[in-house]
């Protein structure tokens, strides 16, 4: 009877093992087979293109090259397009950082710089589409603000606290310029009272000219360059940048831009739209009035000769007579514009915290 019972076990063991065995071979294989179509090569779904909000960006900065357009601006977002209308489109950066760029500019027909915020500087060299980092430092960089030149080949990025860089191979290498040599030949002057309202920072006393902001370089038709910041800083280089020397104060508020015009006049702008021209390089200043008491942040000359200024509450301004008189050619609104790019006479680009604008001038009614 023990060796009947032990032989029906030893069946029913063996039925058990062969009935729960076909499931799990079938598991492993349905395992398997799912596995290899996971990893296997297969056509990638196509999905609609990203829709760029030029709307919804911060845009700082504006250039042009032909019918390429360049904007530049908040988390390092840098568009192109071909036409101002659109549509936009994200240029390729190798090294994205995320840190704000503040400025764009052409420096011949294909080649863009862009700076902002870290020291970073970009370049590129096809009109825009890809840019290599030729300057980062996300620890103790400063907010470059703007780009000037090339004059005499030489290209400046300025910016916070006195940051002045130059370059004498079209961007690719940057050395950094000190304003300190200006200091033993500048007279002793009362500290002034700091100016509130400085953007984008502000400190509590004035100090030397290197812990200013510097927010504009220009070259005068005799050569020289003028250098424009905070708290009114006024400087002059007549070695392409390598000194630097005080120029009298004019006013106490920061200056945001300087413009070059005909005739060896020159036009700074800034706080509360206090705008002052100069016809003779800089040696003289007279205050222009202006039908505004808002802060002008940038600022542009047509190929007609016209000078145009922007700043907050949706201003443009615009005059006729290099910079003697202006009117408001664009109704007021919330947001601020910080570049105005001309496309012709009476077309222009701005930028600001509306992102992007197309204006229309004098011929078309001002509108946008």
């Amino acid at each position: 009877m023990a060796r009947v019972m032990t032989a029906d076990l030893e069946k029913l063991r063996v039925r058990r093992q062969a009935t729960f065995g076909w499931p799990a071979i079938v598991f492993v294989i349905l395992t398997a087979a799912a596995t290899i179509f996971s990893f296997s090569p297969r056509p990638v779904p196509s999905f609609p293109p990203s829709v760029i909000h030029v709307d919804r960006l911060l845009i700082n900065g504006l250039a042009a090259s032909g019918r390429r357009l360049i904007a530049a601006g908040e988390q390092g977002h840098i568009l192109i397009a071909d036409s101002p209308t659109g549509p936009w489109r994200e240029a390729s950066i190798a090294h994205p950082r995320g840190s704000s760029l503040t400025q764009v500019a052409f420096i011949d027909d294909k080649t863009a710089i862009a700076v902002g915020h870290d020291n970073w500087i970009l370049r590129s060299d096809d009109r825009g589409e890809t840019w290599k980092e030729m300057a980062f430092d996300g620890e103790q960089g400063n907010a470059l603000l703007g780009i000037a030149g090339p004059y005499s080949g030489r290209l400046f990025a300025f910016g916070g606290f006195g940051e002045l860089r130059s370059s004498d191979d079209q961007g690719r290498s940057w050395q950094k310029i000190s304003l300190d040599d200006a200091k033993a030949a500048k007279s002793t002057v009362p500290a002034k009272p700091a100016d509130p309202n400085a953007f984008p920072f502000s400190d509590s006393a004035v100090s030397a000219d290197e812990d200013r902001h510097i927010y504009g370089i220009t070259a005068c038709s005799d050569g020289s360059l003028i250098l424009a910041g905070e708290r009114g800083l006024l400087m002059r280089s007549h070695d392409n940048g390598d000194h630097w020397q005080s120029l009298p104060s004019i006013y106490a508020g920061s200056f945001f831009g300087i413009l070059s015009l005909k005739n060896n006049a020159l036009l700074v702008y800034g706080m509360r739209g206090n705008v002052f021209r100069s016809g003779d390089a800089g040696a003289h200043w007279t205050k222009i009035a202006v039908p505004t008491d808002l802060s002008l942040f940038g600022g542009a000359v047509t190929l007609a000769g016209e000078v145009l200024l922007v700043g907050d509450a949706a201003t443009v301004l615009e005059s006729h007579d290099a910079g003697a008189s202006f009117t408001r050619v664009a109704a007021e609104g919330r947001k601020a514009f910080s570049t105005i790019l001309p496309l012709d006479n009476t077309h222009w680009l701005t930028g600001g915290d509306g992102g992007i604008n197309l204006i229309a001038g004098d011929a078309g009614g001002a509108h946008r």
